[in-house]
């Protein structure tokens, strides 16, 4: 592979999130951190054991509107605008985007089940489940006139996460249908929305996909092609972090860029290439901004560009963290209650070497002279005071 790291391919699986060396490591970190009144792997187990009987599941919509779909999945036809909802504005309501995000959740949760338990149960529901998907016509909703969107990328990664961690569970006609469903449903169509240099989350989203899913079927399909196209993107959008103006803010580009250093993760392991992991940007800036505009108690962030729904960054401080060894990632998911999680990223990304360093030799108050963002606190303590301004021209959506 020309373009990338060290050019080698680590031919075995799992490969995307940790490699088989990890797994043991993995297993004693889920036995022995104490959850609820168990451990975490019991609360895993009982959660992928419900998913095994499921015949359906039920998501509800704007405006109240249920929607049930079929499991193992099947391609939904046209569903008509939920009440009040102005389609004429916005086109037609994006059903498929919950529905797509439901399934990549179970088929990382049942697969995840599989790798830490061996319990075949897991995985053959999961792969139950791809072939499903692998025999649609189309990974995105037909009504919306173009190739790709959020849903498709939700698709290819859930099938990727599937083919990769239950790889020894499937035989040689069942990988064959899995990456043919990658291929055309997935990676050829995300390809084509994939080279426009766009700094948006689902640009980011899309791009992740390909290249997760590039980098899943290498050695089964030839996918360079898919995989270089994904790492030029990110390596653009990482320098467009430290120069552009143009900034989604910390929940929408939380979001772009979890799944931009997901990808980053997996090229590391993958083939040695760790130039996305060592930008700027990510062993830098990120950290700095993160903890900026923390509050103080580390249960919310400013609320610029409608960033006040959770707490932004986990999954890329945990890679951060587990990568580079930054301390700053390391606080802040101390102080935002993340050392620990259930779900499929707090496991696969945790650090049990967290490095953790307080900030008190950080200065308290600073500018982010890029996109016009000021943080003016007052300390690091629990009680001390934040204030942040925004003086952004940034025109992305949410601002």
């Amino acid at each position: 592979m020309k373009n990338l790291g060290g050019g080698r391919l680590i031919r075995r699986h799992p490969r995307i999130f940790f490699l088989s060396e990890d797994l043991p490591a993995l297993k004693k970190y889920v036995t022995h951190t104490m959850i609820d009144k168990g451990t975490l792997l019991d609360s895993l187990i009982k959660e992928a054991a419900t998913l095994l009987d499921e015949r359906e599941f039920t998501i509800t919509y704007y405006g109240g509107k249920k929607v049930t779909f079929q499991l193992p999945p099947v391609m939904p036809g046209r569903i008509d605008e939920p009440p009040g909802f102005d389609y004429k504005t916005f086109g037609h309501y994006p059903y498929w985007t919950g529905m797509a995000g439901h399934i990549q959740g179970r088929l990382m949760n049942l697969s995840l089940a599989y790798v830490l338990t061996e319990d075949r149960r897991f995985a053959e529901k999961a792969i139950l489940y791809s072939l499903s998907l692998s025999r649609w016509a189309t990974w995105t909703d037909p009504e919306y006139g173009y190739p790709t969107c959020l849903d498709t990328g939700y698709l290819t990664i859930g099938l990727s996460t599937c083919f990769d961690l239950c790889y020894d569970e499937l035989d040689n006609e069942e990988r064959e249908r899995i990456v043919e469903g990658l291929v055309t449903l997935g990676l050829k169509p995300l390809l084509r929305n994939s080279k426009d240099r766009i700094d948006h989350n689902l640009q980011v989203l899309r791009n992740a996909a390909l290249g997760l899913g590039g980098l899943t079927i290498s050695g089964d399909h030839d996918s360079e092609e898919f995989i270089e196209a994904s790492k030029e993107y990110f390596l653009w959008y990482l320098e467009s972090r430290l120069s552009s103006s143009n900034f989604e803010g910390l929940g929408y580009g939380g979001f772009a860029m979890d799944y931009c250093l997901t990808f980053a993760n997996a090229l590391m392991l993958t083939v040695n290439d760790a130039s996305l992991i060592k930008h700027k940007c990510v062993s830098e800036a990120l950290p700095r901004m993160a903890v900026y505009f923390l509050s103080p108690d580390g249960s919310a962030v400013v609320n610029f560009s409608d960033s006040g729904y959770g707490i932004p960054y986990i999954n890329s401080m945990r890679i951060i963290s587990k990568r580079l060894g930054h301390p700053l990632a390391g606080w802040y998911l101390k102080k935002t209650n993340h050392l620990d999680g259930r779900g499929f990223t707090d496991i696969v990304f945790h650090d049990p070497r967290i490095k953790i360093k307080d900030p008190m030799d950080v200065p308290s108050s600073t500018l982010f002279p890029q996109v016009g963002w000021v943080a003016l606190r007052s300390g690091w303590e629990e009680k001390d005071v934040l204030i942040g301004f925004q003086c952004s021209d940034s025109r992305m959506g949410h601002n």
